[in-house]
Formats: C-alpha cells, sequence, structure tokens
C-alpha cells in the first residue's frame, strides 16, 4: 500500500467528499464574503472608478484562479498573483 504524504499538494488522506463535507460552508462563507466586499466597494462614491484599481484587478484575476476547474495547482498561483509586486491605481 502507498504511503499517503501530507505536504503542499500531495493531497489527503481524506476523501473528495469529506473534504467537501468538511470544508463547504466555509468555502461558501469566504466567498459571500469577497462578493459582498466587492459590491459594497462599487457601490460607495467613487466606486465605478475604483473598480480600474490593480487589487480590484487581481481580485477579479483570483477569481478565475479559483474557477479554474481540473488545476490542482490553485493556491500556488494564487499566491503567485499576490506576490507580484503593486503596480498603483
Amino acid at each position: 500500500m502507498g504511503k499517503t504524504t501530507l505536504g503542499m499538494g500531495k493531497g489527503s488522506p481524506l476523501d473528495a467528499r469529506k473534504l467537501l463535507d468538511m470544508h463547504f460552508l466555509d468555502i461558501r462563507s469566504a466567498l459571500l464574503e469577497t462578493a459582498a466586499a466587492l459590491d459594497r466597494i462599487e457601490r460607495a462614491k467613487g466606486g465605478k472608478e475604483v473598480m480600474g484599481d490593480s487589487r480590484i484587478s487581481k481580485l477579479f484575476a483570483a477569481c478565475r484562479i479559483i474557477t479554474d476547474t481540473g488545476a490542482t495547482d490553485r493556491a500556488e498561483r494564487f499566491l503567485t498573483l499576490f506576490s507580484s509586486p503593486e503596480t498603483g491605481p
């Protein structure tokens, strides 16, 4: 029988269904919080203008990363995206 490792990108000792059951509510909550924050920013005075800010662009790029079905390197790509230098608004 193969040995299970717990390093980054090495899988989990739990099966996918158990992981989904365990993390679904937390993931849903984080996504809802993100959507609500973006709504508040866009509805605020000057919101339309700030939507062109490079930080907002990175948030939308991160959304594309996390919705990349079949990818198993989303966390790494997410971290790489946010570790690149800011170019400013």
